[in-house]
């Protein structure tokens, strides 16, 4: 089972609405959803509780009492969750419908740790925008070359199995750059 770790602090709905849509559209569907709300005053609690209620068969819903940022965050919902790997997605984000099942099916056939794909870039209208893309696949020298001029593994497409976030011990606390790290 995939755990897909996602938080929401004061996110416009119609974003959010579109993040989870994503989700259930996807093909695959041995997942769990960890959703940490970072606002316990966030205006669409009730909403949001509901929607992911009535739309993920499985899922955990945590709300943190006071505001503690990003990576605690992650890290919480991280010590939540119960899946063998762990995706991220964020709240003002989509995932392709197929996407958990090609990250998955790569991750597998290549007998890797963790993957990352591509993204498109939009703006806070939906309009499609200059996006980094590579005709190949990235490995190993491939990655470290291109890293030092821009971060390749967007954070709402990872998939790595749990046993590499175990080790970490989850995120480090790393303002602003949790990806990256």
């Amino acid at each position: 089972m995939i755990s897909i770790l996602m938080t929401v602090y004061n996110e416009p709905v119609g974003w959010v609405e579109i993040a989870l849509n994503s989700l259930i559209k996807q093909t695959y569907s041995d997942f769990e959803l960890v959703i940490v709300v970072d606002n316990p005053r966030y205006e669409q609690m009730e909403w949001l509780r509901n929607y992911v209620a009535e739309n993920f068969m499985k899922y955990q819903f945590i709300i943190n009492k006071i505001n503690l940022g990003l990576v605690k965050s992650l890290n919480i919902g991280f010590k939540h969750s119960k899946g063998s790997y762990v995706a991220r997605m964020d709240s003002d984000d989509y995932s392709l419908p197929s996407r958990l099942d090609e990250e998955m099916r790569f991750l597998k056939n290549n007998k890797l740790d963790f993957v990352a794909s591509e993204i498109d870039l939009m703006d806070d209208t939906g309009n499609p925008l200059d996006s980094p893309h590579f005709n190949r696949n990235l490995v190993e020298n491939d990655i470290m070359k291109v890293e030092r001029c821009q971060n390749v593994f967007w954070h709402p497409t990872w998939l790595m199995k749990r046993s590499v976030m175990d080790v970490l011990k989850g995120y480090r606390d790393i303002p602003s750059t949790e990806d990256y790290d």
